[in-house]
């Protein structure tokens, strides 16, 4: 095989000497390249220290103001009532009217023989009348009912003799009796007791009557006396 020549041989050496110059060369100017590519992107990325002012706070919501609920309207001030005490009803005195008489026993009318008991009573209040007009009023008058001494037990007849009792019957409109209490006790308080279930139970009246003519409730006062 047939050599080359001498100056193909230098030829061929110049050329690939010249082609590694340029390469070293465009090496070179690519280094450089980033390194201005460097410096033009940390002076784009200089970083700033500096402190944000905290966030303001959140507006809290402000609680609704209540209404205040509405006042009634004041009542009519109370006015006290004025206690008023029940009237008392005064029982007349009960006195028997002297009447002749016979008899042993210590009673007005009484005849001869055995005493037994004796009863009386009383006029409540009230005022009759007579003359024209619509009528006038008047107490209650007993028209039924009797007490005898035999209604009475034999216990306690001793303690009884010589004594009585005084009950207040309260009569109602209708004539009957509506409630009864002692005003005037005697010694014997079963006795006393007695007569005024008695009373209750037996008595009847007409009762007492306004200036109208109304009929009134009204107090009636009974005696009952124990004799030997």
């Amino acid at each position: 095989m047939e050599q080359p020549s001498y100056r193909v041989r230098l030829g061929a050496a110049v050329l690939a000497g010249g082609i590694q110059g340029l390469v070293l060369l465009a090496l070179l100017g690519l280094g450089r390249g980033v390194d201005g590519l460097r410096d033009a992107t940390a002076g784009a990325m200089e970083s700033v220290d500096f402190t944000l002012p905290p966030p303001a706070p959140k507006p809290q919501a402000q609680p609704k103001p209540q209404a205040a609920a509405p006042k009634g309207a004041a009542g009519e001030k109370a006015v006290p009532r004025a206690v008023v005490a029940p009237k008392a009803v005064a029982l007349r005195p009960i006195v028997a009217p002297p009447v002749a008489g016979t008899g042993a026993a210590q009673s007005s009318g009484a005849s001869t023989g055995a005493g037994t008991g004796a009863s009386q009573s009383g006029e409540g209040g009230g005022a009759g009348g007579t003359g024209m007009g619509q009528g006038g009023g008047g107490p209650a008058v007993k028209i039924a009912g009797t007490i005898a001494a035999r209604d009475y037990p034999r216990e306690g007849r001793e303690a009884r003799i010589g004594d009585y009792v005084i009950v207040a019957i309260t009569v109602g409109v209708d004539g009957r009796p509506v409630a009864c209490r002692i005003h005037r006790p005697s010694r014997d308080s079963a006795a006393d007791a007695l007569t005024c279930r008695m009373a209750m139970e037996r008595f009847r009246f007409n009762p007492a009557r306004d200036g109208a003519g109304r009929a009134v409730e009204s107090v009636f006062g009974w005696k009952q006396s124990w004799f030997l």
